[in-house]
């Protein structure tokens, strides 16, 4: 018997060693074959399920696997993802910030950042904004999430898995800080993944843009978002998210002090909210606002028990305490109006304790949001020199170019007029356009412009109607005719010394395109003046070339 005993203890424990051999398998393992842009996404969904199921030691050891595959698989990604795991192991651990935590967020950036890793930089500055922002340390997450943003726009937002996920986070941070049009642009931005949006995501869009709405008084904007919210919702029978769109509606009337329909819209939440399947904070914060609606209309009965249910069933976390102290203060009214002694000391005591950790709570708060405006104002001050900066090298890259361009035409004429003159000389061809005998014989060797009017200035077109015959006319006439046709009189004087000033008029006004008549009319004389002067002027010419 005693033998019998012994083996099965031996089989016993040979089963135990070898199953504590086998080992399970650890749940990080599911990384292996993801890619890398997948990696931290998934790592922490594992982290989650795995913070549920085992002891907060088993997780920690879980965690190593991942830098154990990162060395396997030599993937720098991998190590700044483990740090990260750590970094959210101790924070949901502790529920609050940490040492710990906040030292592994600080590693998984600064492994990134030494190492060019761009996408995970963006990623681990989001993180770390997140787990400040889990906390209410606003200052310190609008830091890292402006820089993950800043980073965003330099990145292939295809190469960033889920990024509308990201956007969505940012969107309800700025949100809360009350930065409402980054926050709308930021959800615009989610929006365009429309078709790769889960519902509630999507839900959650059109229901921040009516929030933004709403606080900017915006009632009737806000209640169409609502409303869309409400009809998406109900044609995937979300009835979590028709109540939170029903108690949205209410608010939207509550503002516009129409009670009695806010009052059915609250009710409308609380019905579909109360439900398991329900989402349990909108529902009790609509059952406050009808007890208080009911607390108005004097149905006191009513609103106690509404009230009770309310403070029995809400949370008691810190973002909470300005309700609860609310409705403990009302509960107080109402049993005093009641009558009813009993309980009214224990609501007291409840109502001054809730108000000593919200005075505690808005001291930390006003420290944080000096802080969070001091950030800002860095920010702001950053980003205005960045500006600046941007503008001075623009200006000056457009100084240069302009400089260079000015250099450019300035050295392109040089170089043609010096080709021209250097053309002249070597072939020796005289300049036809300005030759007398061609501009009295009508025949420019630009046919194809004879036609065409001469460009001229306005001042010597005026001067045109003056008196040419007048010396002093001449001279000024003689000075704007230069500055349209600046070789004109020289190349007439140096192919033809003898011409007078009176060969010189026929030949500026011939040269204008004039027509005989219109030069009688401007020299004061005959046409068949002007034919004879022209008859004179050709043979002069002809008389010096054959003499030449």
């Amino acid at each position: 018997m005693k033998l019998l005993s012994s083996l099965w203890i031996n089989a016993l424990l040979f089963v135990i060693f070898c199953n504590g051999a086998k080992g399970e398998v650890n749940p990080y393992e599911e990384l292996r074959a993801l890619k890398s842009e997948f990696v931290a996404v998934k790592a922490f969904s594992i982290l989650r399920l795995d913070m549920d199921l085992h002891e907060a030691d088993s997780v920690l050891k879980n965690i190593e696997f991942i830098h154990k595959l990162a060395k396997e698989k030599d993937d720098k990604n991998l190590i700044s993802v483990y740090y990260e795991m750590l970094g959210h192991y101790f924070s949901l651990r502790y529920d609050r910030v940490n040492s710990l935590a906040t030292m592994n967020h600080e590693k998984a950036v600064q492994f990134a950042q030494d190492n060019s890793l761009d996408e995970q930089l963006f990623r681990q500055n989001f993180s770390f904004g997140n787990y400040y922002y889990t906390y209410f340390k606003y200052a310190d997450a609008y830091r890292y999430f402006r820089q993950s943003l800043s980073l965003l726009e330099k990145l292939d937002e295809n190469r960033i898995a889920h990024v509308w996920q990201y956007y969505l986070t940012l969107s309800r941070y700025f949100y809360d800080i009350k930065e409402y049009d980054m926050a709308s642009q930021l959800l615009e931005k989610a929006v365009v993944y429309n078709n790769k949006l889960a519902p509630r995501e999507l839900f959650d869009i059109i229901n921040t843009l009516g929030l933004i709405a709403l606080n900017r008084g915006k009632t009737d904007e806000a209640l169409d978002y609502f409303k869309k919210v409400l009809e998406k919702s109900n044609a995937v029978l979300d009835s979590a998210w028709m109540g939170i769109a029903y108690g949205n509606m209410g608010n939207v009337y509550a503002q516009k002090h129409d009670i009695n329909k806010a009052l059915s819209y609250f009710e409308l939440d609380y019905k579909y909210n109360s439900q398991a399947s329900g989402d349990i904070i909108s529902g009790l914060i609509s059952l406050k606002k009808i007890a208080e609606i009911q607390f108005q209309q004097r149905e006191f009965a009513k609103a106690l028990v509404n009230i009770d249910i309310y403070l029995s069933k809400m949370e008691k976390k810190p973002i909470r305490y300005e309700s609860l102290v609310e409705a403990y203060d009302l509960k107080a009214r109402l049993l005093d109006t009641l009558s009813i002694e009993e309980g009214q000391l224990l609501t007291l005591k409840e109502a001054t304790k809730y108000n000593r950790l919200l005075a505690t709570l808005h001291s930390s708060s006003s420290i944080e949001m000096a802080k969070l405006e001091e950030e800002k104002s860095k920010y702001d001050q950053f980003y205005y020199e960045s500006r600046q900066y941007k503008k001075l090298n623009l200006l000056l890259i457009v100084t240069l170019i302009g400089a260079l361009s000015v250099l450019f035409v300035v050295t392109y004429n040089k170089t043609k007029g010096g080709s021209k003159r250097e053309e002249v000389l070597v072939d020796g061809k005289e300049e036809e356009e300005y030759c007398p005998m061609v501009i009295l014989s009508d025949k420019r060797f630009h046919v194809e412009d004879s036609h065409k009017p001469v460009q001229i200035s306005l001042e010597l077109r005026q001067l045109l109607g003056g008196n040419l015959m007048n010396n002093r006319n001449w001279e000024k006439f003689k000075l704007a005719y230069i500055n349209s046709f600046p070789c004109f009189f020289s190349d007439m004087l140096q192919r033809y010394p003898e011409l007078t000033d009176s060969d010189l008029r026929l030949l500026a006004l011939i040269n204008l395109n004039l027509s005989n008549k219109e030069v009688a009319d401007k020299l004061s004389v005959s046409l068949d003046g002007v034919k004879k002067a022209k008859q004179r002027l050709k043979k002069k010419l002809s008389d010096h070339i054959v003499y030449n």
